[in-house]
């Protein structure tokens, strides 16, 4: 357009805008002019935009309609970039005018340097039964992650089953940002391709790109679900992915599930425990909880028993009443394996079928039901317990322990009967339990009886005698000082001054100095830095350092004893540390030492050097 045209275009603008009615007949005429200026006016109309009222502006956006095509496309998308929001909002208003140009035009421009992208996504959306998918998504790889989100948020309204497959081939691109919104919109699908695709990604290494994933799949169908491949993310470094995997496997409940726990419950992570678990808790029947059980057989102790901690301490209901089920299974190694679990659980409603358990056939189910029993706790126990004390003497020392652990009236002449038994073991056992259960209405009798056995023939038992004597007569004080000035004693093991009726406590000095003095060298002992022909106690002489592994440290060692070399085997501070699990630990060992074979080692002893726990071999 020339100056003077342009003139004369500008003046009639002018006129449009003085003209008070936008309706008139002058008004209209005017505007038939202004449209015959054709796309060089669209700039000076959009500029009059910024002072126009409502009426005229309305005016002008039919006119900038009517002069809208694919050639004049780009006059408008500058009217874009202008400075005022009302301009910019009628130009769109006039973007949205259909059929007289290719709204597919808009998506080239979305990469344009100054064009706000807003009202243009604005535009493409109200155009999109014509917007090409293909085109849209291609131009979302040039665009920042704002503007990919609003792309994707068209692509996803426009999705049908035709661009599934395209979706799917886009879905393993570099682009992150871009695939996890793929993956969003592929969601909608459930196809077994698209279930295939979105499994794929499970293993990406980017966690947008995991969770995404796993977000699309939480309302699928289990038929093409990899379970083995989502109950990996369990073990995922990212506790959020974690938990988006428990609701897609707990939703899925593939009767294959549980097998595949088995690795999620060996990880050393508690995280992914707690999710094994967790997921047991909501799909968790006998018959997947003995399958578990079952996968975890030829694994080591170790495996075992941190899955039995997991399924105890994590379990709920589920896990809990389908463990006391297992119980009565026809497999000894279920039946085992169920006992370990409430054993720990410490549930009184597994207290019936617990006592029940005193009667299996095997020993080992027997006596780890004794040991359930008494942390239960409770006196119903008793008579189950007292029964069993005649019928098998190997399990009677546990059946004395916790008798004595769980007390009461009744237990006092089963225990007190005990000591009449031709047996070194079950008295010192008996001897330590009377201590456990003396009161004051019973501390007459059970002192005499401890008393009586301080003369013994045996050793041990002169010696178990004397340490129960000392452990009623601590106890019965520490209570009577309780139950006159309501607190205990302010230093353990400090002379208590006592009526009467108590008697007076004191600690030898030389053997405080000893037990300090030992505490001390204990503290002192380092296994790993032991010179050869330093000893370990009075009695091992280090000859040299085996080998170091997950369990423990394994060192080559004279017994000067016996003078011959042996192995000790420091265990490990994260296992020896866990009260739990080292009462585990010392049963099975009680059990492996009376395995003899030119095949397995010979476990000779449990020890505590140093303050450190070792097995010597």
């Amino acid at each position: 357009m020339g100056v003077f045209d342009a003139f004369r275009t500008e003046r009639l603008v002018d006129k449009i805008i003085e003209v008070n009615d936008a309706d008139s007949e002058d008004t209209k005429r005017l505007a038939a002019k202004l449209r015959g200026k054709g796309p060089a006016a669209i700039p000076l109309i959009i500029d009059a935009l910024d002072i126009a009222d409502r009426e005229h502006a309305v005016l002008f956006v039919d006119i900038l309609g009517d002069l809208l095509n694919n050639k004049s496309l780009p006059e408008f998308i500058e009217g874009l970039k202008h400075e005022n929001a009302t301009v910019i909002s009628s130009v769109t208003w006039a973007l949205t005018k259909e059929g007289c140009y290719d709204p597919n035009e808009l998506i080239d421009f979305l990469d344009g340097p100054g064009v706000p992208k807003a009202p243009l996504l604005e535009l493409i959306s109200h155009h999109r039964d014509r917007i090409s998918v293909n085109r849209l998504m291609h131009q979302a790889y040039s665009l920042d992650s704002a503007q990919k989100t609003g792309v994707f948020k068209i692509i996803g309204d426009l999705a049908d089953e035709t661009i599934v497959s395209d979706l799917i081939a886009r879905a393993s691109g570099k682009d992150t940002e871009i695939r996890s919104q793929i993956i969003k919109i592929l969601s909608r699908f459930n196809r077994p391709d698209v279930q295939d695709a979105l499994q794929s990604q499970l293993s990406d290494r980017n966690k947008d790109v995991r969770e995404a994933a796993l977000d699309a799949l939480i309302g699928m169908d289990s038929e093409h679900m990899d379970v083995e491949k989502l109950c990996e993310l369990l073990r995922d470094p990212d506790l959020n992915i974690q938990q988006k995997a428990v609701d897609v496997i707990v939703n899925v409940n593939h009767p294959d599930t549980t097998r595949h726990l088995v690795a999620a419950l060996k990880d050393e992570s508690e995280y992914a425990r707690r999710a094994a678990v967790e997921i047991l808790n909501e799909i968790g029947t006998p018959e997947n909880i003995k399958q578990l059980l079952e996968a975890v057989q030829d694994e080591d102790w170790w495996v075992r028993a941190r899955s039995a901690d997991a399924l105890a301490k994590i379990g709920g209901p589920k896990v809990v009443n389908a463990v006391i089920r297992l119980i009565k299974d026809d497999d000894e190694a279920i039946r085992r394996s169920a006992i370990e679990i409430l054993n720990s659980i410490k549930d009184p409603k597994a207290m019936k079928h617990l006592i029940e358990a005193v009667e299996d056939t095997d020993w080992w189910v027997r006596e780890r039901a004794v040991d359930a029993l008494a942390e239960i706790g409770s006196k119903e126990a008793i008579p189950a317990l007292i029964g069993m004390l005649g019928k098998n003497q190997e399990s009677v020392p546990v059946v004395i322990r916790a008798l004595g652990k769980i007390g009461g009236k009744q237990v006092l002449q089963p225990l007190l009967q005990q000591l009449e038994v031709d047996s070194k073991t079950i008295k010192v056992e008996a001897l330590t339990a009377l201590a456990q259960v003396g009161d004051e209405d019973n501390a007459t009798v059970i002192r005499k009886a401890l008393v009586k056995h301080t003369a013994d023939d045996a050793a041990e038992v002169k010696r178990a005698a004397s340490a129960a004597l000392k452990e009623l007569d601590h106890r019965l004080t520490a209570e009577r000082v309780i139950s006159v000035t309501g607190t205990r004693p302010a230093v353990a093991g400090s002379a208590i001054e006592a009526t009467n009726e108590t008697k007076t406590l004191l600690i030898d000095e030389r053997e405080l100095e000893k037990t300090l003095a030992d505490a001390k060298m204990q503290e002192q002992l380092d296994i790993l830095n032991l010179e050869p022909g330093e000893m370990i106690d009075p009695r091992y002489r280090f000859i040299k350092r085996i080998g170091k592994g997950a369990f423990g440290t394994v060192l080559l060692v004279e017994d000067s004893a016996v003078d011959e070399q042996i192995v000790l085997k420091f265990l490990n501070s994260q296992i020896s540390s866990d009260d739990e699990m080292m009462k585990r630990f010392v049963y099975e060992l009680r059990y492996s030492r009376k395995i003899t074979h030119q095949n397995v080692i010979r476990i000779f002893d449990f020890l505590n050097l140093g303050g450190q726990y070792a097995i010597s071999m």
